[in-house]
This record gives structure tokens, sequence and C-alpha cells, in this order.
């Protein structure tokens, strides 16, 4: 097997890091605010930490890799400009008369997405449901379930926020920028990218495990 590939699987991981590092420098960097960047990056930190911890014992495939970057990318340049002033979105939000930025829907998108990648990729090599469907049911579900939960965790930092008589940040880091469903149509769109993620990567995803786990027993 060419070596290459072999060393790109053994350390793709270490290459995700080292792809995120000037990421997340540039993103703290003179942010909108420290405080609002400090909120809207710690699911990022948590959820880094907690791969560091176990990819020692249960490394992820490239592919689970690669769509954590790009929904890492996306948490760091909307915790940069804060979601609702995301440039790009401003130029596509005047161009065809958006009443809203919808970069933070994005990342709704992608944050359903990579959570049932992550899931779909645990349950299957660990051989929890024998049941196929059963399987991708509950990956949908959960990821749907951990999008709900991140709106409680958004509620409760505006409360925090708020309490601390930063009424702005507040208003910047819910992002609801007046639109009434904000909340509901975040936690659809984590449901679409979910959706999406089993329905039409699914048996991608499951070929590419087996391969990592075809090199891995030889590394």
């Amino acid at each position: 097997m060419n070596r290459s590939i072999i060393f790109f699987y053994k350390n793709a991981f270490i290459i995700l890091l080292i792809s995120l590092t000037p990421v997340v420098l540039w993103s703290a960097i003179e942010p909108k605010r420290i405080g609002l960047w400090i909120l809207e990056t710690s699911p990022f930190f948590i959820g880094m930490i907690a791969i560091l911890k176990s990819y020692k014992h249960f490394p992820l495939t490239p592919f689970t890799y690669l769509s954590i970057f790009i929904g890492s990318v996306l948490v760091l340049i909307g915790a940069h400009y804060s979601y609702s002033h995301v440039p790009f979105c401003d130029l596509v939000k005047n161009s065809f008369g958006f009443t809203r930025n919808n970069f933070d829907k994005i990342g709704h998108f992608f944050q359903g997405f990579v959570t049932a990648v992550i899931t779909k990729e645990f349950l299957y090599r660990k051989k929890i449901m024998n049941s196929r469907l059963w399987m991708n049911f509950f990956t949908i579900s959960f990821s749907i379930a951990l999008s709900a939960v991140y709106e409680i965790f958004e509620w409760f930092g505006v409360v925090f926020l708020i309490f601390f008589n930063f009424k702005k940040s507040s208003a910047d880091f819910l992002g609801a920028q007046g639109y009434r469903w904000d909340t509901q149509s975040d936690m659809f769109l984590a449901a679409i990218g979910a959706i999406i993620a089993i329905v039409i990567f699914g048996k991608y995803h499951e070929k590419k495990i087996k391969h990592f786990l075809s090199i891995k027993y030889k590394l």
C-alpha cells in the first residue's frame, strides 16, 4: 500500500490540528468582542479537547476529520466577526435583498452534519446497533437533540450577558436578528445537515471506515 496514504491515515488528526492552528490564531486576533468570541468558540474548544483525549485509542477517519475541520472553520469565522456580521453573508444579504445575515444558518447545518458523521462512525465501529435503520435513526435524532442542547446553551449565554449588562453582546450571541423562528430554523437546518450526512454520504462514510480500519491494523 502507498506509504503516503498510510502516513495520511495515521496522522490525520495531527494534520487537522496543524491546519486549524492558523485559523484559530486569526480568529482570536481582534475579534468583534473578546467575551463574545470566548462564548462562541467554547463548543469548538470543548469538542477539540474531547477529540484530543480520544484520538489515541479511537482515531477517526480522514473523512470525519475533514468534516470537523470545515465545521470548526465556520465556528471560528463566525466567532471572529460575530455570526450576524460575517462580511461575505452581508454581501449576499445586500445582493439578494435578504432581511438578515444567514451565516449562522450555514453553521447550524454543518453542526448537524458533523455531529451525525461523528456519531455514525462511533456506532458503526463499535457495532452498538445491528440494524442500520435504527443506527441511522438514532444518529439523526442525537444530532437534533444536540442542536437543541446548543440552543439551551445559547439561551443561558444570553441570560448571562444580560445579567452583566452586555446587551449588545447578548443580541449578537443570540443572532436572531429579529427573526421570530430563529431557534426552530436552527434546529431544522441541523436536522437537514444530519439527514444529508446519513442519506447522501452514509455509504461513502462506511466505505471509508472499512478502508481506514484495514489500514489501521497494518500500522
